[in-house]
């Protein structure tokens, strides 16, 4: 899983890797430079593994398919395949070496999780709500978040 903050062209995140339980937990480093639009191709300008030491090198081809994203990792062959979804500036990919696997991005809240799946091959977002047993839900439980709020 990749999870990215969306500043104009830039997207600055990190990387859990497919082997992070082997790895107790550890997250890498990941930026990529590209349109403004999530849409075309992203040069990989930073890669570094959960150990802080580079990783990989190449591209990132990243295609709008209605609300979902088809998400190509490119080191320099095809390396991973992922679907994505954007909620407000947090851009969330899941991605694996053997298929394309969905991906849910959450708002938390003190006693609530709202937010959007995506599964390729569907064009639209799922809504995600969960909340504690006993507690009532957001006020704006029932609509799906453009951006989670503060």
């Amino acid at each position: 899983m990749a999870i990215y903050k969306i500043d104009g062209g830039s997207l600055k995140g990190f990387r859990l890797p497919e082997v992070a339980l082997d790895q107790e937990q550890r997250i890498g480093r990941e930026e990529l430079a590209g349109p403004p639009d999530l849409n075309g191709d992203y040069q990989i300008t930073l890669s570094e593994n959960p150990f802080g030491q580079p990783y990989y090198a190449g591209t990132v081809k990243i295609e709008p398919h209605g609300e979902i994203y088809l998400v190509r990792w490119y080191t320099p062959e095809l390396a991973y395949v992922g679907s994505g979804v954007r909620l407000g500036d947090i851009f969330v990919a899941a991605y694996s070496q053997r298929g394309t696997p969905g991906v849910v991005a959450y708002c938390i809240g003190p006693d609530w999780l709202i937010g959007v799946g995506a599964l390729f091959g569907r064009r639209t977002l799922s809504d995600q709500t969960m909340h504690r047993a006993g507690s009532p839900l957001p006020p704006w439980s029932g609509v799906r978040p453009s951006s989670c709020p503060d």
